[in-house]
């Protein structure tokens, strides 16, 4: 009777612990999915202030165009090219008091890159997002809208804080943005490449990474296209997609591997049952989780066009998709991050790794329960005579 209260406890808290862990997994999946309509670029070849500044002006006439009826460049886009400047001082000089941060210059909706926050606007050069930390820091409290904080020698108006993983401030950029910020930088002694000759102070704030609302019927690949064609740009896909399909792929493991456990537990039922009627119900239940394993996945997996193939005899296409995958999750390593990836990094780490957990504890109960179970059938079927023995030991 000990023996059982104790498995039922432990089958009580494996499934509670197993149970936390996909709920963990499956926020860290919707978080991932939640962003797909966004496609992330990063700019091998970064952009320079008057570049992304240009190609703001670009998107703008077209959209004014588009509602003019006079255009036949495709529609506009919503994007933000941005870039980062890393532990640049960042003061409040009423209260005299000073911390280090990200500098996130940005062009274009800042939205794409800050949930619920469409402020500073792309024409608000003299407003800035800052972190709660670095609120904190500078004024002792986050209710600091409206107030005022220096950066590069230019003071800024908070225009809302928000919560970060690391210490930041955002703000947009404007013509004047290149040589301010270098001198600025070089005063503050920091790493700044030296520029070229010949070449102008705002040729040294590079932006090397740019997100984009997906359009309705457009792939990615075909922005891609737009982005190269219309702006010059020659733009990486950071494939969000490929880990949200890994991450997916995590969380589905501990159901699937439950319901083979389980499905296999009916099919011994039913072989070890003697009567007709007994044999049927296991049967059916056999039948029926199938039927809802299956429906289970189909309503779960989704699969991209990208990775089927037009005709299946194409070999080639399994091998280029392999090599473009591969590239794809090297490119995310190695590109250098900030604490805008972190929130990407954080999700795809939830997700992969809670539903990996979980299904190591379904796994090894299912093993443990299994054999236990194995062995107790065929003592009972084998060896009747050991029966009552059995029984009697497990009480």
């Amino acid at each position: 009777m000990r023996n059982k209260i104790r498995t039922y406890l432990l089958m009580t808290a494996v499934s509670g612990i197993t149970g936390v862990l996909l709920y963990l997994s499956a926020l860290g999946q919707g978080s991932l999915l939640s962003a797909g309509d966004s496609v992330k670029f990063y700019l091998k070849q970064p952009v320079t202030v008057a570049e992304a500044l240009a190609a703001a002006e670009q998107n703008q006439q077209i959209k004014e165009e588009v509602q003019q009826g006079k255009t036949e460049q495709g529609q506009p886009m919503d994007f933000c090219i941005w870039g980062r400047q890393e532990d640049v001082p960042v003061a409040n000089e009423n209260l005299s008091r000073q911390a280090k941060a990200d500098v996130v210059f940005l062009c274009g909706n800042p939205e794409l890159l800050f949930a619920d926050s469409r402020i500073p606007a792309q024409e608000d050069t003299e407003g800035c997002l800052i972190d709660e930390k670095t609120a904190w820091e500078l004024f002792g409290s986050t209710q600091v809208a409206g107030k005022e904080v220096t950066c590069q020698k230019k003071s800024y108006t908070i225009r809302k804080v928000i919560a970060g993983e690391e210490p930041f401030i955002a703000v947009q950029v404007s013509s004047q943005s290149g040589a301010g910020q270098k001198k600025a930088a070089q005063e503050a002694e920091m790493d700044v490449p030296a520029a070229p000759a010949g070449s102008s102070g705002e040729q040294e704030n590079r932006m090397n990474r740019m997100e984009v609302r997906l359009p309705e019927d457009t792939s990615v690949e075909d922005l891609q296209l737009v982005c190269m064609s219309r702006y010059g740009f020659s733009p990486e896909v950071l494939d969000m997609e490929l880990l949200a399909g890994m991450g997916g792929a995590c969380l589905l493991l501990a159901p699937v591997t439950f319901c083979i456990f389980f499905g296999g537990y009916l099919y011994r039922l039913c072989r070890n049952q003697e009567s007709v009627p007994g044999k049927a119900g296991a049967a059916g239940a056999c039948l029926g989780l199938a039927v809802l394993l299956l429906a289970f996945l189909k309503h779960q997996v989704h699969i991209p066009d990208a990775y089927i193939p037009t005709r299946w005899s194409e070999f080639s296409f399994w091998s280029n998709l392999w090599k473009d995958k591969t590239e794809g999750i090297r490119l995310l390593m190695q590109i250098p991050k900030s604490g805008l990836d972190s929130r990407w990094m954080k999700d795809f780490v939830q997700a992969a790794a809670c539903g990996l957990l979980a299904e190591g504890l379904v796994a090894a109960c299912g093993i443990f329960f299994g054999r236990k179970y194995i062995s107790r059938a065929d003592t009972q079927k084998y060896f009747p005579i050991e029966k009552q023995k059995y029984e009697h030991s497990h009480q």
